[in-house]
């Protein structure tokens, strides 16, 4: 996920959907924790939907990569309404449209092979 620049990058995520949210959230602690770890922090989307300055602060100051559950985009949405920026956009559904091998059994349960 290019695009962020040197700036500090931000992953919001979705919690809405126990499936696609799962797989969010182990996207965006892989980019944070284990990929880019001195240059990504984590934010999440109800913070932003809460309104918490600090987390609009967090957006606002530095390019964001949204991790969004599906079509509605509401990561992507909620930076953007925060005063952010947003480099990059991803979906969970977009990630299983281009790898057909990972196939949940549902919405809200996954097989093992995702």
């Amino acid at each position: 996920m290019s695009g962020a620049g040197d700036g500090r990058s931000s992953s919001c995520l979705q919690r809405h959907r126990q499936g696609a949210g799962q797989r969010q959230r182990e996207a965006a602690y892989e980019l944070a924790e284990e990929l880019r770890p001195q240059a990504t922090e984590i934010v999440a989307l109800s913070m932003l939907v809460l309104g918490d300055e600090g987390a609009r602060r967090k957006v606002a100051e530095a390019p964001a990569i949204t991790i969004d559950g599906c079509k509605l985009m509401c990561a992507a949405k909620m930076v953007r309404l925060s005063g952010g920026a947003v480099a990059e956009e991803a979906t969970v559904m977009d990630a299983y449209r281009r790898h057909k091998n990972l196939k949940p059994e549902g919405i809200a349960q996954l097989n093992e092979a995702g």
